[in-house]
């Protein structure tokens, strides 16, 4: 018999009063089968009444910490609580509560696994030794970060565009802006970056990439591995 997951939904919120009761509908609506938490980012206007009338799970931060701080405690809740799977929907509406069930089955048996560089050492061997030709390798724009790549696993020929920016988001984490509200990531297949001769460790020239807006989020530790440097 398949063991059915525990999955979480987790809702940010901070002075969404306007928007924060539709939500919720939508969520218990479209995923009665998960539950559902809202962090309420210490909000200033109505939210907080409005989530004790909707008798909605709710971790309260006293005063206001950040979308960041917020995606912490609902992964520390996830952990603390046993789930299996957190997902996380923002408070203002942009993301479609009704798509999710479709997305979460699909990443589900999709087989991706993500490798995280920790180092300029070891992001020149996850690129240059680990990552092959067809993988995913994403990157923050413009500045310091990891390399990371999206192994192809046994599942969908492309990945989604939602699993897209869940990478895209661990890579801003993973890089000096993972405090920034959201940060541009960029994208290709591996077969386009190439390390040119002689350069430090970690410098690559990257060629036909795509970029994402993300918000910086930290991986669950169970869905990443990172890669070592060479022995």
């Amino acid at each position: 018999m398949e063991t059915k997951l525990r999955v979480l939904v987790a809702i940010p919120a901070y002075n969404e009063a306007a928007s924060i009761a539709t939500v919720v509908e939508r969520v218990r609506e479209s995923l009665p089968d998960f539950d559902l938490l809202v962090v309420n980012d210490g909000s200033r206007d109505a939210t907080e009444r409005i989530l004790t009338q909707l008798a909605v799970q709710t971790t309260t931060h006293l005063c206001n910490l950040g979308y960041g701080r917020a995606i912490q405690t609902a992964l520390t809740y996830a952990m603390r609580c046993n789930y299996d799977v957190l997902i996380t929907l923002d408070a203002d509406g942009q993301h479609y509560p009704e798509q999710v069930k479709a997305l979460y089955n699909e990443n589900l048996g999709a087989g991706w696994d993500v490798l995280i560089g920790r180092s300029s050492e070891a992001n020149d061997h996850l690129t240059l030794h680990m990552a092959r030709p067809e993988d995913y390798w994403f990157h923050v724009h413009g500045g310091p970060g990891s390399h990371v790549v999206l192994r192809r696993g046994k599942g969908a020929n492309e990945p989604s565009k939602a699993t897209l920016e869940e990478v895209a988001s661990w890579a801003a984490f993973h890089s000096k802006s993972r405090t920034a509200g959201k940060v541009p990531v960029i994208y290709t297949q591996k077969k386009y970056v190439r390390k040119p001769r002689g350069a430090k460790a970690g410098t690559v020239i990257v060629e036909r990439e795509k970029m994402l807006m993300v918000r910086p989020i930290e991986p669950p530790k169970e869905q990443m591995a990172d890669a070592a440097g060479p022995e």
